[in-house]
Protein backbone atom coordinates (compact mmCIF):
# COMPACT_ATOMS: atom_id res chain seq x y z
CA UNK A 1 0.00 0.00 0.00
CA UNK A 2 1.59 3.56 -0.90
CA UNK A 3 1.29 5.80 1.86
CA UNK A 4 1.91 9.74 0.86
CA UNK A 5 4.54 10.59 3.30
CA UNK A 6 3.88 14.67 2.50
CA UNK A 7 0.17 14.21 3.28
CA UNK A 8 0.91 12.12 6.45
CA UNK A 9 3.35 14.60 7.93
CA UNK A 10 0.84 17.36 7.25
CA UNK A 11 -1.84 15.34 8.89
CA UNK A 12 0.67 14.87 11.86
CA UNK A 13 1.34 18.04 12.07
CA UNK A 14 -2.58 19.30 12.36
CA UNK A 15 -3.11 16.42 14.98
CA UNK A 16 -0.29 18.15 17.12
CA UNK A 17 -1.42 21.59 16.64
CA UNK A 18 -4.92 20.76 17.45
CA UNK A 19 -3.89 19.26 20.87
CA UNK A 20 -2.04 22.29 21.87
CA UNK A 21 -5.03 24.18 21.40
CA UNK A 22 -6.95 21.80 23.45
CA UNK A 23 -4.61 22.19 26.50
CA UNK A 24 -4.67 26.00 25.83
CA UNK A 25 -8.64 25.52 25.80
CA UNK A 26 -7.97 23.52 29.15
CA UNK A 27 -6.37 26.61 30.93
CA UNK A 28 -8.37 29.77 29.77
CA UNK A 29 -12.08 28.44 29.21
CA UNK A 30 -12.66 29.18 32.96
CA UNK A 31 -11.94 32.44 34.40
CA UNK A 32 -13.25 34.40 37.28
CA UNK A 33 -14.78 37.88 36.71
CA UNK A 34 -15.46 40.83 39.20
CA UNK A 35 -18.02 43.14 38.23
CA UNK A 36 -19.20 46.59 39.31
CA UNK A 37 -23.01 48.65 37.85
CA UNK A 38 -20.81 51.73 38.03
CA UNK A 39 -17.42 53.47 37.91
CA UNK A 40 -18.31 56.41 40.50
CA UNK A 41 -20.05 55.94 42.99
CA UNK A 42 -21.52 59.19 45.31
CA UNK A 43 -22.17 59.28 49.14
CA UNK A 44 -23.66 61.97 51.28
CA UNK A 45 -21.00 63.03 53.92
CA UNK A 46 -21.98 60.81 57.10
CA UNK A 47 -23.25 58.61 54.45
CA UNK A 48 -21.99 54.77 54.65
CA UNK A 49 -20.45 53.85 51.65
CA UNK A 50 -21.44 50.26 50.55
CA UNK A 51 -19.98 49.12 47.31
CA UNK A 52 -21.80 45.26 45.68
CA UNK A 53 -19.51 43.73 43.45
CA UNK A 54 -20.70 40.68 41.31
CA UNK A 55 -18.23 37.79 41.11
CA UNK A 56 -18.76 34.90 38.82
CA UNK A 57 -16.53 31.96 38.80
CA UNK A 58 -16.59 29.40 36.51
CA UNK A 59 -13.64 26.60 37.58
CA UNK A 60 -16.87 24.81 39.13
CA UNK A 61 -14.83 25.02 42.26
CA UNK A 62 -13.99 27.78 45.28
CA UNK A 63 -10.81 29.27 44.30
CA UNK A 64 -8.41 30.82 47.02
CA UNK A 65 -6.56 33.50 46.49
CA UNK A 66 -4.43 36.61 47.31
CA UNK A 67 -6.21 40.03 47.26
CA UNK A 68 -4.55 43.21 46.73
CA UNK A 69 -6.42 46.65 46.99
CA UNK A 70 -5.21 49.69 46.95
CA UNK A 71 -7.06 53.35 47.83
CA UNK A 72 -5.94 56.60 47.21
CA UNK A 73 -7.74 59.43 49.36
CA UNK A 74 -7.73 62.88 47.80
CA UNK A 75 -9.21 66.33 49.53
CA UNK A 76 -9.21 69.40 47.95
CA UNK A 77 -11.19 71.87 50.18
CA UNK A 78 -10.17 75.82 51.15
CA UNK A 79 -7.12 75.64 49.03
CA UNK A 80 -6.05 72.57 50.62
CA UNK A 81 -5.23 69.74 49.15
CA UNK A 82 -4.39 66.31 50.23
CA UNK A 83 -3.34 62.92 48.72
CA UNK A 84 -2.42 59.59 50.53
CA UNK A 85 -2.29 55.88 48.92
CA UNK A 86 -2.75 52.78 50.96
CA UNK A 87 -2.25 49.35 49.54
CA UNK A 88 -3.09 46.05 51.65
CA UNK A 89 -2.97 42.15 51.13
CA UNK A 90 -4.95 39.38 52.31
CA UNK A 91 -5.93 35.98 51.72
CA UNK A 92 -9.17 35.72 49.79
CA UNK A 93 -11.74 32.80 48.75
CA UNK A 94 -13.83 32.90 45.87
CA UNK A 95 -16.99 30.86 45.93
CA UNK A 96 -17.88 29.27 42.93
CA UNK A 97 -21.04 30.16 40.42
CA UNK A 98 -22.04 33.60 40.50
CA UNK A 99 -22.42 35.29 44.10
CA UNK A 100 -21.90 39.02 45.23
CA UNK A 101 -19.69 40.72 47.43
CA UNK A 102 -20.26 44.10 49.66
CA UNK A 103 -17.58 46.26 49.79
CA UNK A 104 -17.82 49.01 52.70
CA UNK A 105 -15.39 51.62 52.81
CA UNK A 106 -16.70 53.31 55.93
CA UNK A 107 -17.96 57.21 56.26
CA UNK A 108 -16.20 60.56 56.48
CA UNK A 109 -17.02 63.62 57.96
CA UNK A 110 -16.00 65.87 54.81
CA UNK A 111 -15.93 65.77 51.21
CA UNK A 112 -13.23 63.62 50.12
CA UNK A 113 -12.41 61.50 46.66
CA UNK A 114 -11.60 57.57 47.10
CA UNK A 115 -9.77 55.85 44.18
CA UNK A 116 -10.03 52.04 44.31
CA UNK A 117 -8.14 49.28 42.70
CA UNK A 118 -8.54 45.60 42.93
CA UNK A 119 -6.19 42.45 42.15
CA UNK A 120 -6.65 38.97 42.98
CA UNK A 121 -3.98 36.46 42.05
CA UNK A 122 -4.31 32.85 42.43
CA UNK A 123 -2.85 29.41 41.09
CA UNK A 124 -4.75 27.18 38.34
CA UNK A 125 -2.94 25.64 36.10
CA UNK A 126 -0.10 28.65 36.69
CA UNK A 127 -0.57 32.22 38.39
CA UNK A 128 -3.78 33.93 37.03
CA UNK A 129 -4.12 37.11 38.11
CA UNK A 130 -7.71 39.52 37.87
CA UNK A 131 -7.74 43.04 37.35
CA UNK A 132 -10.88 45.59 37.91
CA UNK A 133 -9.78 49.34 36.29
CA UNK A 134 -9.81 51.66 39.12
CA UNK A 135 -13.34 53.01 40.18
CA UNK A 136 -13.80 56.13 42.71
CA UNK A 137 -16.43 56.71 45.49
CA UNK A 138 -16.92 60.40 46.15
CA UNK A 139 -18.37 61.85 49.51
CA UNK A 140 -20.50 65.09 49.08
CA UNK A 141 -22.20 67.86 51.01
CA UNK A 142 -25.68 67.80 49.47
CA UNK A 143 -28.19 65.48 47.06
CA UNK A 144 -27.35 67.84 44.03
CA UNK A 145 -23.89 66.94 43.63
CA UNK A 146 -24.62 62.96 43.41
CA UNK A 147 -24.05 61.51 40.10
CA UNK A 148 -24.85 58.08 40.27
CA UNK A 149 -25.56 56.65 36.56
CA UNK A 150 -25.25 53.20 35.45
CA UNK A 151 -21.33 52.12 33.61
CA UNK A 152 -20.97 48.21 33.63
CA UNK A 153 -17.49 47.80 34.81
CA UNK A 154 -15.48 44.71 34.64
CA UNK A 155 -12.41 42.84 35.33
CA UNK A 156 -9.70 41.31 32.88
CA UNK A 157 -7.63 38.25 33.66
CA UNK A 158 -4.50 37.21 32.69
CA UNK A 159 -1.97 34.49 32.83
CA UNK A 160 1.35 35.70 34.57
CA UNK A 161 4.80 35.38 32.79
CA UNK A 162 6.30 33.61 36.18
CA UNK A 163 5.13 30.12 37.08
CA UNK A 164 4.32 29.65 40.46
CA UNK A 165 7.11 27.08 42.00
CA UNK A 166 4.24 25.81 44.46
CA UNK A 167 2.63 22.46 43.75
CA UNK A 168 -0.45 22.41 42.28
CA UNK A 169 -3.53 22.02 44.28
CA UNK A 170 -5.75 18.97 44.44
CA UNK A 171 -9.19 19.53 42.41
CA UNK A 172 -10.96 17.89 44.86
CA UNK A 173 -13.37 21.29 46.12
CA UNK A 174 -12.01 21.87 50.22
CA UNK A 175 -15.05 21.86 52.71
CA UNK A 176 -16.11 24.94 53.99
CA UNK A 177 -18.56 26.25 56.99
CA UNK A 178 -21.38 27.66 55.03
CA UNK A 179 -20.87 31.04 56.70
CA UNK A 180 -17.40 31.44 56.27
CA UNK A 181 -18.07 33.78 53.22
CA UNK A 182 -19.97 36.28 55.29
CA UNK A 183 -17.06 35.88 57.45
CA UNK A 184 -14.78 36.75 55.03
CA UNK A 185 -16.78 39.42 53.74
CA UNK A 186 -17.21 40.89 57.53
CA UNK A 187 -13.62 40.85 57.62
CA UNK A 188 -13.10 42.66 54.42
CA UNK A 189 -15.42 45.41 55.49
CA UNK A 190 -13.22 45.97 58.70
CA UNK A 191 -9.95 46.11 56.51
CA UNK A 192 -11.08 48.81 54.36
CA UNK A 193 -13.18 50.82 57.78
CA UNK A 194 -9.29 50.48 59.14
CA UNK A 195 -7.45 51.34 56.43
CA UNK A 196 -9.51 54.32 55.60
CA UNK A 197 -10.08 55.14 59.58
CA UNK A 198 -5.88 55.31 59.34
CA UNK A 199 -6.17 57.59 56.27
CA UNK A 200 -8.44 60.06 57.85
CA UNK A 201 -5.97 60.29 60.74
CA UNK A 202 -2.50 61.04 58.70
CA UNK A 203 -5.04 64.07 56.83
CA UNK A 204 -6.15 65.33 60.40
CA UNK A 205 -2.44 65.63 60.90
CA UNK A 206 -1.66 67.18 57.75
CA UNK A 207 -4.05 69.86 58.49
CA UNK A 208 -3.42 70.48 62.00
CA UNK A 209 0.56 70.39 60.44
CA UNK A 210 -0.73 73.49 58.47
CA UNK A 211 -2.63 75.02 60.94
CA UNK A 212 0.42 75.22 63.47
CA UNK A 213 2.63 76.09 60.39
CA UNK A 214 0.49 79.11 60.15
CA UNK A 215 0.28 80.11 63.65
CA UNK A 216 4.52 80.26 63.24
CA UNK A 217 4.50 82.26 60.36
CA UNK A 218 1.88 85.03 62.04
CA UNK A 219 4.10 85.10 65.19
CA UNK A 220 7.09 85.80 63.06
CA UNK A 221 8.36 89.28 63.37
CA UNK A 222 10.45 89.53 59.84
CA UNK A 223 7.34 88.08 58.09
CA UNK A 224 4.87 91.10 59.77
CA UNK A 225 7.36 93.92 58.66
CA UNK A 226 7.09 92.91 55.36
CA UNK A 227 3.28 92.33 55.72
CA UNK A 228 2.66 95.74 57.03
CA UNK A 229 5.15 97.46 54.73
CA UNK A 230 2.29 96.44 51.70
CA UNK A 231 -0.90 96.98 53.66
CA UNK A 232 1.37 100.87 54.28
CA UNK A 233 1.25 101.12 50.52
CA UNK A 234 -2.59 100.24 49.92
CA UNK A 235 -2.54 96.84 49.73
CA UNK A 236 -4.96 94.46 51.26
CA UNK A 237 -4.31 90.22 51.33
CA UNK A 238 -6.10 88.11 48.79
CA UNK A 239 -5.29 84.30 48.36
CA UNK A 240 -2.57 82.36 50.14
CA UNK A 241 -1.10 79.36 49.61
CA UNK A 242 0.83 76.99 52.09
CA UNK A 243 3.40 73.89 51.79
CA UNK A 244 4.27 72.88 55.08
CA UNK A 245 6.82 70.02 55.73
CA UNK A 246 6.83 70.42 59.46
CA UNK A 247 5.01 72.49 61.84
CA UNK A 248 8.16 75.35 61.77
CA UNK A 249 9.04 74.60 58.36
CA UNK A 250 7.47 75.07 54.42
CA UNK A 251 7.13 77.44 51.88
CA UNK A 252 4.71 79.85 51.60
CA UNK A 253 3.11 82.56 49.48
CA UNK A 254 0.66 85.85 50.29
CA UNK A 255 -0.79 87.59 47.16
CA UNK A 256 -2.25 91.16 47.95
CA UNK A 257 -4.05 93.81 45.79
CA UNK A 258 -5.22 97.59 45.03
CA UNK A 259 -8.75 98.95 44.73
CA UNK A 260 -7.43 99.42 40.89
CA UNK A 261 -5.98 96.11 40.30
CA UNK A 262 -2.40 96.38 41.13
CA UNK A 263 -0.85 93.12 42.26
CA UNK A 264 2.17 92.40 45.06
CA UNK A 265 3.13 89.24 46.61
CA UNK A 266 5.17 88.09 49.43
CA UNK A 267 6.83 84.82 49.23
CA UNK A 268 9.74 83.16 51.41
CA UNK A 269 10.32 80.20 53.25
CA UNK A 270 11.02 78.98 56.83
CA UNK A 271 13.02 76.50 58.20
CA UNK A 272 13.24 75.21 61.76
CA UNK A 273 11.42 78.79 62.73
CA UNK A 274 13.97 80.79 61.12
CA UNK A 275 12.63 82.72 57.47
CA UNK A 276 14.47 82.17 54.64
CA UNK A 277 14.56 83.98 51.44
CA UNK A 278 12.09 86.08 52.04
CA UNK A 279 11.09 88.83 49.51
CA UNK A 280 8.34 91.38 48.19
CA UNK A 281 7.30 92.48 44.78
CA UNK A 282 4.86 94.79 43.85
CA UNK A 283 3.75 96.59 40.92
CA UNK A 284 5.77 100.30 41.94
CA UNK A 285 8.91 97.68 42.20
CA UNK A 286 8.21 97.00 38.44
CA UNK A 287 7.07 99.93 37.47
CA UNK A 288 11.00 101.21 39.03
CA UNK A 289 12.64 97.99 37.11
CA UNK A 290 11.27 98.82 33.80
CA UNK A 291 12.07 102.40 34.03
CA UNK A 292 15.88 101.76 34.98
CA UNK A 293 15.90 99.47 32.33
CA UNK A 294 14.38 102.05 29.63
CA UNK A 295 17.46 103.92 30.48
CA UNK A 296 20.05 101.83 30.08
CA UNK A 297 21.90 102.34 27.41
CA UNK A 298 22.07 98.93 25.65
CA UNK A 299 18.49 98.23 26.00
CA UNK A 300 18.37 101.48 23.96
CA UNK A 301 20.17 100.64 21.34
CA UNK A 302 18.91 97.29 20.93
CA UNK A 303 15.22 99.09 20.63
CA UNK A 304 17.05 101.51 17.83
CA UNK A 305 17.96 98.85 15.37
CA UNK A 306 17.41 94.79 16.00
CA UNK A 307 13.97 94.83 17.54
CA UNK A 308 12.49 97.71 14.31
CA UNK A 309 9.70 96.43 13.39
CA UNK A 310 8.48 94.21 16.69
CA UNK A 311 5.92 95.16 18.84
CA UNK A 312 6.54 95.22 22.80
CA UNK A 313 4.49 92.40 24.86
CA UNK A 314 4.03 91.93 28.91
CA UNK A 315 7.14 91.75 30.38
CA UNK A 316 7.81 88.77 32.74
CA UNK A 317 9.58 89.38 36.32
CA UNK A 318 11.47 86.16 38.42
CA UNK A 319 12.46 87.56 41.49
CA UNK A 320 15.35 85.24 42.76
CA UNK A 321 15.88 86.98 45.93
CA UNK A 322 14.87 90.35 47.42
CA UNK A 323 17.48 92.38 45.70
CA UNK A 324 17.53 90.35 42.58
CA UNK A 325 15.37 89.99 39.85
CA UNK A 326 15.41 88.77 36.34
CA UNK A 327 13.39 90.72 33.59
CA UNK A 328 12.31 89.46 30.35
CA UNK A 329 10.65 91.83 27.57
CA UNK A 330 9.00 89.96 24.49
CA UNK A 331 9.05 91.11 21.08
CA UNK A 332 7.17 90.23 18.08
CA UNK A 333 5.17 91.15 14.94
CA UNK A 334 2.78 89.49 12.71
CA UNK A 335 5.12 87.39 10.43
CA UNK A 336 5.93 85.36 13.92
CA UNK A 337 9.42 87.00 14.47
CA UNK A 338 10.09 86.67 18.03
CA UNK A 339 12.68 87.88 20.51
CA UNK A 340 13.48 88.73 23.93
CA UNK A 341 15.46 91.09 26.23
CA UNK A 342 16.64 89.87 28.95
CA UNK A 343 18.25 91.84 31.94
CA UNK A 344 19.37 91.34 35.91
CA UNK A 345 18.17 94.03 38.34
CA UNK A 346 20.98 93.80 41.37
CA UNK A 347 20.21 95.97 44.31
CA UNK A 348 18.67 98.91 42.60
CA UNK A 349 21.31 98.54 39.41
CA UNK A 350 20.48 97.05 35.66
CA UNK A 351 23.13 94.53 34.82
CA UNK A 352 23.61 91.61 31.85
CA UNK A 353 21.18 93.08 29.08
CA UNK A 354 21.40 90.66 26.45
CA UNK A 355 18.87 90.14 23.27
CA UNK A 356 17.79 86.41 21.92
CA UNK A 357 16.21 85.54 18.97
CA UNK A 358 13.73 82.57 19.43
CA UNK A 359 13.44 82.21 15.34
CA UNK A 360 16.63 80.13 15.54
CA UNK A 361 15.87 78.22 18.09
CA UNK A 362 11.73 77.64 16.22
CA UNK A 363 14.73 76.27 13.05
CA UNK A 364 16.45 73.95 14.95
CA UNK A 365 12.99 72.18 16.20
CA UNK A 366 12.00 72.07 12.82
CA UNK A 367 15.10 70.50 11.62
CA UNK A 368 14.18 67.98 14.06
CA UNK A 369 11.44 67.07 13.24
CA UNK A 370 12.59 67.01 9.42
CA UNK A 371 15.06 64.29 10.46
CA UNK A 372 12.02 62.68 12.78
CA UNK A 373 9.60 62.41 9.88
CA UNK A 374 12.90 60.37 7.88
CA UNK A 375 13.44 58.11 10.35
CA UNK A 376 9.44 57.30 10.96
CA UNK A 377 10.07 56.73 7.13
CA UNK A 378 13.06 54.73 6.91
CA UNK A 379 11.66 52.30 10.04
CA UNK A 380 8.24 51.98 8.45
CA UNK A 381 10.05 50.98 5.23
CA UNK A 382 12.15 48.00 7.50
CA UNK A 383 8.55 47.42 9.13
CA UNK A 384 6.93 46.83 5.88
CA UNK A 385 9.56 44.69 4.20
CA UNK A 386 9.47 42.66 7.59
CA UNK A 387 6.51 42.11 8.20
CA UNK A 388 4.22 42.91 5.30
CA UNK A 389 6.04 42.52 2.00
CA UNK A 390 4.36 38.93 0.35
CA UNK A 391 6.64 36.11 1.26
CA UNK A 392 6.64 33.21 -1.58
CA UNK A 393 4.22 30.72 -1.13
CA UNK A 394 5.63 27.00 -0.76
CA UNK A 395 2.27 25.43 0.49
CA UNK A 396 -0.53 24.26 -2.15
CA UNK A 397 -3.60 27.40 -2.12
CA UNK A 398 -7.30 26.12 -1.86
CA UNK A 399 -8.77 26.16 -5.05
CA UNK A 400 -11.31 29.60 -4.63
CA UNK A 401 -13.25 31.02 -7.50
CA UNK A 402 -13.95 34.01 -5.32
CA UNK A 403 -10.97 36.52 -4.85
CA UNK A 404 -9.47 36.01 -1.79
CA UNK A 405 -8.56 38.33 0.87
CA UNK A 406 -5.92 38.32 2.93
CA UNK A 407 -6.96 39.03 6.16
CA UNK A 408 -4.11 38.42 8.22
CA UNK A 409 -1.85 41.09 6.23
CA UNK A 410 -5.09 43.59 6.38
CA UNK A 411 -5.31 42.87 10.13
CA UNK A 412 -1.55 43.67 10.26
CA UNK A 413 -1.79 46.45 8.21
CA UNK A 414 -4.38 48.21 10.61
CA UNK A 415 -2.51 47.55 13.52
CA UNK A 416 0.88 49.53 12.00
CA UNK A 417 -1.75 52.38 11.17
CA UNK A 418 -2.72 52.38 14.95
CA UNK A 419 0.72 52.66 16.10
CA UNK A 420 1.08 55.50 13.51
CA UNK A 421 -2.30 57.41 15.08
CA UNK A 422 -1.14 57.53 18.62
CA UNK A 423 2.53 58.60 17.58
CA UNK A 424 0.36 61.18 16.06
CA UNK A 425 -1.13 62.07 19.61
CA UNK A 426 -4.78 60.55 17.88
CA UNK A 427 -4.85 58.10 21.21
CA UNK A 428 -8.62 57.53 20.54
CA UNK A 429 -8.41 56.50 17.06
CA UNK A 430 -5.24 54.32 17.62
CA UNK A 431 -7.34 52.15 20.11
CA UNK A 432 -10.42 52.14 17.46
CA UNK A 433 -7.97 51.11 14.93
CA UNK A 434 -6.34 48.26 17.35
CA UNK A 435 -10.18 47.08 18.22
CA UNK A 436 -11.60 47.00 14.33
CA UNK A 437 -7.96 44.69 13.28
CA UNK A 438 -8.62 42.76 15.92
CA UNK A 439 -12.18 41.88 15.15
CA UNK A 440 -11.16 41.72 11.33
CA UNK A 441 -9.13 38.90 11.78
CA UNK A 442 -11.09 36.59 13.90
CA UNK A 443 -14.13 37.80 11.71
CA UNK A 444 -12.40 35.74 8.83
CA UNK A 445 -10.70 33.57 11.01
CA UNK A 446 -13.67 32.03 12.71
CA UNK A 447 -15.43 32.19 8.90
CA UNK A 448 -18.24 35.03 9.62
CA UNK A 449 -16.83 37.11 7.44
CA UNK A 450 -18.51 40.28 8.26
CA UNK A 451 -18.73 43.31 10.53
CA UNK A 452 -18.72 41.85 14.26
CA UNK A 453 -18.72 43.52 17.91
CA UNK A 454 -16.93 42.93 20.79
CA UNK A 455 -19.29 41.06 22.73
CA UNK A 456 -20.47 38.78 19.80
CA UNK A 457 -16.28 37.87 18.65
CA UNK A 458 -15.96 37.00 22.40
CA UNK A 459 -19.08 34.73 22.55
CA UNK A 460 -18.01 33.25 19.49
CA UNK A 461 -14.48 32.58 20.95
CA UNK A 462 -16.12 30.99 23.61
CA UNK A 463 -18.54 28.71 21.59
CA UNK A 464 -15.70 27.94 19.13
CA UNK A 465 -13.17 27.40 22.36
CA UNK A 466 -10.14 29.17 20.75
CA UNK A 467 -7.59 29.91 23.10
CA UNK A 468 -6.59 33.25 22.70
CA UNK A 469 -9.90 34.50 24.25
CA UNK A 470 -8.13 35.74 27.46
CA UNK A 471 -6.00 37.86 25.12
CA UNK A 472 -8.55 39.10 22.86
CA UNK A 473 -10.90 39.99 25.51
CA UNK A 474 -8.17 42.18 27.75
CA UNK A 475 -7.31 44.04 24.14
CA UNK A 476 -11.23 45.15 23.64
CA UNK A 477 -11.81 45.65 26.86
CA UNK A 478 -9.32 48.01 26.95
CA UNK A 479 -10.18 49.46 23.71
CA UNK A 480 -13.28 49.81 24.19
CA UNK A 481 -12.86 51.99 27.64
CA UNK A 482 -10.80 54.38 26.06
CA UNK A 483 -13.14 54.81 22.64
CA UNK A 484 -15.94 56.00 25.77
CA UNK A 485 -13.48 58.07 27.36
CA UNK A 486 -13.56 56.38 30.58
CA UNK A 487 -10.26 55.65 30.28
CA UNK A 488 -7.00 58.05 30.06
CA UNK A 489 -4.94 56.30 27.50
CA UNK A 490 -1.16 55.90 27.67
CA UNK A 491 1.75 54.60 26.08
CA UNK A 492 2.53 51.56 28.59
CA UNK A 493 -0.90 50.38 28.27
CA UNK A 494 -1.24 51.31 24.49
CA UNK A 495 2.35 49.25 24.14
CA UNK A 496 1.09 46.37 25.97
CA UNK A 497 -2.46 45.84 23.88
CA UNK A 498 -0.32 46.44 20.51
CA UNK A 499 1.86 43.74 21.73
CA UNK A 500 -1.51 41.37 22.60
CA UNK A 501 -2.57 42.26 18.80
CA UNK A 502 0.43 41.40 17.59
CA UNK A 503 0.32 38.13 19.08
CA UNK A 504 -2.65 36.98 18.51
CA UNK A 505 -2.89 38.27 14.43
CA UNK A 506 -0.82 35.68 13.38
Amino acid sequence: MNINCGLLGRLIFALIICFLFAGTNIVFAEEIVFSLNQSEYYFLVGQDAIIVMGVNNTHGKQIDGQLIYTITQEINQGGFYSSKVHSQSKSFIVEKGETEMNFAFGTSDQPITLKVKLEFNYNEWGQIKVELNEFSIYFVENQNQQKNEENQMQSSSEKSEQQSQEPQQSPQEPKQHPASSKIQNNQMNQDTKALKQQMDKQVQEQKQMEEEFKKNLENNSELQKKQQELMDKGYTPEETSFDPSANDSGKFEFNYSKPGGEKASLKGEMKNGTMENLRSLTEEDKQEMLQKLGENKQFQEFNKEQLKGLNQTQPLFEQITQNRTKITVPYNNSEGKSMNITAEYIDGEIEKVSLSEKKDEEKSNNLWWVLLVLLACIIGWILYNKYFKPAPQTEIAEINLNKPINYKKEAKRMIVEAEKLFDDKKEKDAYEKVSRGVRFYFSYKLGTKKEITNTDLLKLMRQKKIGKYLDVQKCLGMCSLVEFAKYKPNRKDFDKIIGIAKKVVV
